[in-house]
């Protein structure tokens, strides 16, 4: 019975995290297709800022990776936003694969933290049970 729900938790925290994943690929493409229109604005930088903190935890590492003392490498034949590594190229990476990734495996880690739980929970009464 316990196999069972593992693999059924393991089924819904999959889909769950399908549609998370992909609820969050169709807004990342949003952010890069309004950062690419916007891109003559001169704040368009400002843009990144609403999906860091919606990928909160994995923002802390780009944070850290943007805080490392390294050049704004230019792709020359890239257009003009485009081509900036850590004006573009980098959060666009982080925003749309790392923070997709993050929404996937959300739900698979929960389960997983409460199915700890539980089974510390189980062992512990079970224990004190026994020891009566």
């Amino acid at each position: 019975m316990h196999f069972y729900t593992f693999i059924s938790s393991k089924k819904l925290s999959t889909k769950i995290g399908l549609m998370l994943c992909s609820v969050h690929i169709i807004f990342s493409i949003y952010i890069l297709t309004y950062v690419i229109e916007w891109s003559k604005n001169g704040q368009w930088q400002f843009a990144w800022i609403f999906p860091f903190f919606v990928d909160l935890p994995i923002s802390i590492f780009y944070v850290f990776i943007m805080s490392l003392p390294f050049k704004n490498i230019n792709f020359s034949f890239l257009p003009y936003p485009i081509c900036g590594l850590r004006d573009f190229l980098l959060p666009a990476f982080f925003v749309t694969i790392i923070g997709s990734l993050w929404y996937f495996y959300l739900p698979r880690l929960i389960s997983n933290f409460i199915r700890f739980v539980k089974l510390k929970l189980a062992r512990h009464c079970y224990q004190n049970g026994q020891s009566e």
